[in-house]
């Protein structure tokens, strides 16, 4: 996924616990996306 910004080499980077806590403990998330423009349009939603 390097087109995305992620390096091959994972040395350095959170683990995936890190990440795991965080969403768990979370109920508003931002859903990001971007026009053909690159316009961004941002919105927070629910999760479970």
């Amino acid at each position: 996924m390097t087109d995305y910004g992620v390096p091959e080499e994972l040395e350095g980077t959170l683990p995936w616990s890190w990440a795991e806590e965080r969403l768990a403990e979370s109920r508003n998330f931002w859903l990001v996306t971007a026009d053909g423009n690159g316009r961004p349009h941002a919105m927070p939603v629910w999760g479970v």
